[in-house]
């Protein structure tokens, strides 16, 4: 009940703040029977895949920054954690929203594995989607960098059409990784200064006569 509860304030509160309803954006694709059955692949199949690529890319191609990228997400993926023990129940279970995976038994909550279906907020499909997105932009050179930032959108189609999060859910994931991204990169940085602030210096060798 307090799940339900917590959902339908969430859906005022986008409405306050002029945001498209969940509904709207999902019944835009409802006759998409290929669009929508997409969705709930990507959906069930990318969260994990999108990531691991990443950080084996990461690793392979850009070790130095593999540390504290990997840093970023384990804060982040524990930040969303500790939000989620307040139970929010996904849109789909609201009425007026379609669960789009059961309608195509495509869903990843019915194949018995014990997996907490109220823990909408925040979404971490969408903070490590993000993450992805922004790092593999900022870290490669290469011309298909923009297929980070790709992801990072389709996963925020996704988790909305799909009816398993709300916009919040996401807006909520994303604060959370920039928190936790600027704490890691300033620990990193005031550690560096401690480092170079007390490492002895080298002696002075005397001139060879």
């Amino acid at each position: 009940a307090g799940a339900l509860q917590r959902s339908k304030w969430i859906e005022g509160f986008e409405h306050d703040l002029g945001l498209p309803s969940e509904r709207s954006v999902q019944h835009v694709v409802l006759h998409a029977r290929l669009v929508v059955e997409g969705a709930n692949l990507y959906y069930a199949t990318m969260h994990m895949t999108g990531m691991l690529i990443f950080l084996l890319w990461l690793f392979v191609r850009h070790r130095e920054a593999y540390r504290p990228v990997r840093q970023v997400m384990a804060w982040t993926t524990l930040g969303c954690l500790l939000v989620q023990l307040m139970p929010v129940a996904p849109p789909r279970m609201l009425p007026g929203v379609v669960d789009t995976g059961l309608l195509y038994g495509q869903s990843v909550y019915s194949n018995g594995l014990p997996i907490d279906q109220l823990s909408a907020m925040p979404s971490v499909h969408v903070a490590w989607a993000a993450l992805v997105g922004y790092y593999v932009w900022r870290i490669s050179a290469s011309r298909w960098r923009w297929l980070g930032p790709a992801h990072a959108v389709i996963t925020v189609f996704v988790v909305v059409v799909t009816g398993n999060h709300w916009w919040l859910d996401g807006i909520v994931a994303v604060a959370i990784l920039v928190v936790c991204a600027w704490s890691v990169c300033g620990v990193r940085t005031a550690w560096r200064a401690v480092l170079l602030r007390w490492r002895p210096a080298a002696p002075e060798l005397e001139p060879v006569a």
